[in-house]
């Protein structure tokens, strides 16, 4: 789910200018991001997706904006990060699109920062201008095991079903009778082609 962190201060921040990098009087923002900011109970795998109203992948710009973006612990740990930009030539649609994916399983019930340097440049050459920060809480060790119990307990009718000893039981006698009926019409048949 994708919810507004901050617009450009004309209102809107759309700029899009078609894949140029928007209006060069346009600043850079962050219009979106999931998790959102504040967001709680976050479950793992995280990975975040910032969505900004300019192209930020660019090749003129990718390789410097690839340092502006950094994930800490409370106590100010650097989180070591993959970061993904699209190819803006192949996909077009994400050139306004960063995703920041931890390389190390987070802590249960810990917030995270992820702060984006105001260095962060566009196509066009805008700056965002400030970091910026969003956070996050990750859920609980307890959240986490009752999700993983709901799951299991969802699949757990077809599967104890499927394999319970009264089935067995009940598949087991069915097939014996089959059996044994053919068996009795086998050598009625016989019987019959012997006594004709």
């Amino acid at each position: 789910m994708l919810l507004p962190v901050a617009f450009a201060a004309n209102g809107g921040g759309g700029g899009g200018g078609g894949g140029t990098g928007g209006g060069k009087d346009d600043p850079l923002a962050l219009v979106a991001s999931d998790p959102e900011d504040g967001a709680t109970d976050v479950m793992q795998p995280v990975e975040i997706r910032l969505v900004f109203n300019k192209n930020v992948v660019h090749m003129s710009v990718r390789d410097a904006n690839m340092e502006k973006f950094k994930m800490t612990t409370p106590d100010g740990t650097l989180v070591p990060l993959e970061i993904r930009m699209a190819d803006d030539q192949i996909e077009p649609e994400k050139r306004e699109e960063v995703y920041l994916i931890p390389q190390e399983q987070l802590l249960p019930d810990t917030v995270y920062t992820i702060t984006i340097s105001g260095g962060l440049e566009s196509k066009s050459n805008a700056v965002l201008g400030q970091d910026i920060n969003l956070s996050f809480r990750t859920a609980t060790a307890e959240v986490s095991a009752s999700t993983l119990d709901t799951v299991s307990q969802d699949e757990l009718p077809r599967t104890s079903s499927a394999l319970s000893p009264s089935a067995v039981g009940i598949a087991v006698f069915v097939l014996l009778i089959g059996a044994a009926i053919g068996i009795t019409v086998a050598k009625r048949l016989r019987h019959q082609k012997k006594t004709q």
